[in-house]
């Protein structure tokens, strides 16, 4: 069995300024030591909606490319400390 288990998506409900979304998080295990993870954020109506989800979008694409490896990395750098 591996660390994930049953729970696989996390939905939650984004809503602020013109939007009202649902953003979900997914992840599957791809092995013992492998995860690969998804964001989906969806429910953007109008104009206005769009505009921001260009803004998000950026936004999304550095804290997945550049902020959760960072943290991660110094995640795995205190548990192997611990070991």
């Amino acid at each position: 069995q591996n660390c994930i288990g049953h729970h696989r998506r996390l939905p939650w409900r984004w809503v602020g300024g013109p939007i009202d979304t649902t953003v979900e998080f997914q992840v599957e295990a791809l092995g013992p030591a492998r995860t690969r993870g998804c964001v989906e954020q969806r429910g953007f109506v109008g104009l206005r909606a769009w505009v921001v989800s260009a803004v998000l979008q950026l936004g999304w694409r550095k804290l997945l490319g550049k902020e959760l490896p960072r943290a991660l990395q110094r995640l795995r750098s205190r548990w192997l400390r611990c070991e």
